[in-house]
């Protein structure tokens, strides 16, 4: 957990996907002392699935898979370090709608089992209460009204009509979520104030060729194909070859392009009608995704971050500098409390820590989704990160300075052969492992 730092970094060295990429917000420099109005629009948007590191502010050079987010970037900041709570959507919602972390929010199952959410005050309530209309355009089956999850909580309009749940992986639901929420906003008065968040989740597997952008590989052979299920991935993935993986990315590619034209389009919307320039937009994912490069496809499985390293843009009304005091925020508990203290409401406090926090505890329901059974646990620090696998009782220590990806478990060989630093921060951690609070399914029933 963290605290937020009292200066801002426009300009920083992020290390993503083995490679540092030079994040620029905009170069007018931070406001240490904001005055600005509170936001009368406030727009979030949170895209499933998404890898930060296939995105072009973050440094994807491969294809061009974010023009409009990147161009919204650029006039406000981009984040060069969030780190989720988990790797799955339930528990990372939960934090993004409460502020809490998992041991406080409750929601590690896929059942409301030991949920507190249908008891905490949301970012919806709380905005409704300080006089903003709330919408939702959901599409992730998964936070369905109907599952009474209490996700819905707070909001005047929870739209989950968008999900086929005879088919909830598959289709494209991006265009019907920038439709709903085009709808939402031209039904309300012109000086009523909102709050709309928009669910994209094209990203999530089934990955889709979408025909505007044909950037598979015509000549590839090979078994990946348009729309596989995640089960037949999942078979495939310890075998994947370099041109598989180079496939995958290719539609999983596309259908980030694909969100990223409708993001664009809504942002069309609001600038025509005139609401942009006094419109709060913030952007994150809920999680990311492993593409086989471990031998898996999907989520879940790790902490690594590929899984967890998100993105977050922000734009301030008029293209202002954000704030400084909620702009180098490192973890995802850190973007509630902006989204609050952005229309001058209080935020909650939090203990300091010098490690940001993310773990998993997921148990499948379904058979075919036994490899996901997972314990985790996972502190990192500025230089070194521990995770601690519960049910294979085994750490993992990777030197995220020399080795961004996690790819060389430092504690594979003898302990004792640690460099002296490394030593040191192993010490650290271990001891910050029993101190922190973690998630546990007795202490939340």
């Amino acid at each position: 957990m963290t605290h937020w730092p009292k200066s801002m970094v426009w300009a920083a060295s992020a290390a993503i996907a083995g490679a540092c990429f030079l994040l620029t917000a905009c170069d007018r420099g931070p406001i240490e002392t904001p005055s600005l109005e509170s936001p009368k629009r406030v727009v979030f948007v949170v895209v499933d699935t998404l890898r930060k590191d296939h995105m072009g502010v973050y440094g994807y050079e491969a294809r061009p898979t974010t023009p409009n987010l990147d161009a919204i970037a650029a006039q406000g900041v981009a984040w060069p370090q969030m780190v989720g709570v988990t790797s799955w959507t339930m528990p990372s919602m939960a934090t993004l709608f409460t502020g809490m972390a998992p041991h406080e929010h409750g929601v590690m199952r896929l059942t409301s089992l030991y949920s507190r959410l249908t008891t905490s005050r949301t970012l919806a309530n709380l905005y409704r209460d300080a006089g903003y209309s709330t919408g939702c355009m959901m599409s992730n089956f998964l936070l369905l009204k109907a599952r009474r999850n209490g996700f819905y909580r707070g909001f005047d309009v929870f739209d989950d009509s968008l999900i086929d749940m005879k088919n909830p992986h598959g289709g494209s639901s991006a265009a019907d979520v920038t439709s709903a929420g085009i709808k939402w906003v031209k039904s309300l008065p012109a000086d009523k104030p909102w709050l709309l968040v928009l669910h994209y989740f094209d990203p999530h597997t089934a990955y889709l060729d979408h025909a505007t952008y044909d950037w598979q590989n015509d000549d590839y052979t090979g078994w990946v194909k348009s729309g596989l299920p995640v089960e037949t991935l999942r078979q495939h993935a310890d075998s994947a070859t370099a041109a598989d993986r180079a496939q995958l990315n290719a539609y999983y590619d596309e259908e980030i392009r694909t969100v990223d034209d409708e993001i664009g389009r809504f942002v069309a919307f609001m600038k025509e009608s005139g609401q942009w320039d006094d419109t709060l937009f913030v952007m994150t994912a809920d999680h990311g995704e492993e593409l086989a490069e471990r031998g898996h496809i999907g989520h879940t499985t790790t902490l690594h971050p590929e899984q967890t390293s998100l993105p977050l843009i922000a734009r301030w009304p008029g293209g202002a500098p954000v704030p400084a005091k909620w702009a180098t925020g490192k973890s995802q508990l850190d973007i509630f409390p902006f989204l609050l203290g952005a229309i001058g409401l209080d935020e909650p406090a939090r203990p300091e820590s010098a490690f940001v926090q993310s773990e998993v505890d997921f148990v499948p329901i379904r058979q075919e989704h036994q490899d996901k059974y997972v314990r985790l646990r996972r502190l990192a620090g500025e230089r070194f990160s521990l995770t601690v696998d519960l049910l294979n009782h085994r750490e993992l220590l990777f030197d995220l300075q020399n080795d961004a990806r996690e790819q060389v478990n430092l504690l594979a060989d003898d302990e004792q052969a640690l460099a002296v630093e490394a030593q040191a921060a192993l010490a650290d951690l271990r001891a910050a492992m029993q101190t922190t609070l973690w998630w546990e399914p007795k202490a939340s029933q």
